[in-house]
């Protein structure tokens, strides 16, 4: 860039007990040279290899916690030389795609486009469809607790749409998902489409949760394009 600093993509897995750790990702190699964007993989509160402490500090009421680490993320960006804080970009994949969609409808200005990949939209839809364990009530909580889905429906992007300051997005939905509520999915898209942000969407017949292949890094290679190209349009 003629600054010299980087656009920056900030991943963040699903689970939310998972732990992301460095490996070859021919994906992050392909947007790295070709579009020269930064890549943060991410270890939020509630991922695991940290300790039981660390991956129960985003459990029921907690969720929010979560969210705040991406915001932190975003003033840590805001501080290095080399990175863009102008172009910040958010991809998450299930849970991952809930938070960094939270994160983005918490940050209208400083997020400039998501990707949501088979996401979260609602905790409380996600328990109406999954198997609710005790690891699920465990993580999340009681769906039969209303003050608690209540407050989980705050941060929930579904029912915060209005809140959605037109940052494009792209989502994924596989239509043998068992674990995302497909009707939720589609009916943020719509939410949003209706106020004009620009929404891209696949939709697979084939895949359940998460749709891959080579189609999608091509889209996500695109629309990354896109997004990066527009954003400097506006400089």
């Amino acid at each position: 860039t003629k600054t010299g600093r980087l656009p920056v993509l900030i991943r963040v897995h699903g689970g939310p007990q998972v732990q992301d750790r460095p490996i070859f990702d021919p994906t992050d190699a392909l947007l790295a040279l070709q579009l020269g964007v930064s890549i943060i993989h991410t270890n939020i509160r509630g991922s695991s290899g940290f300790g039981r402490s660390f991956m129960d500090a985003d459990d029921r009421e907690k969720r929010e916690h979560a969210v705040k680490d991406i915001r932190t993320l975003l003033d840590w960006v805001e501080k290095q030389k080399d990175l863009d804080p102008r172009q910040i970009y958010l991809q998450g994949q299930s849970y991952g795609g809930f938070v960094v969609l939270s994160a983005a409808m918490h940050e209208p200005t400083r997020v400039k486009a998501v990707i949501a990949e088979s996401p979260v939209v609602s905790i409380r839809g996600y328990l109406s469809q999954s198997w609710v364990n005790d690891f699920m009530k465990t993580e999340y909580g009681d769906p039969k607790d209303e003050a608690l889905m209540a407050k989980l429906d705050t941060l929930s992007p579904l029912n915060n749409a209005d809140r959605w300051n037109k940052i494009p997005l792209l989502m994924m939905m596989g239509k043998r998902d068992g674990r995302i509520p497909e009707a939720n999915v589609v009916d943020l898209k719509n939410q949003l489409q209706k106020q004009n942000t620009e929404v891209w969407y696949i939709y697979s017949t084939e895949d359940g949760h998460g749709v891959g292949g080579k189609y999608v890094t091509a889209t996500i290679y695109k629309f990354l394009k896109t997004q990066i190209e527009q954003t400097k349009r506006r400089k």
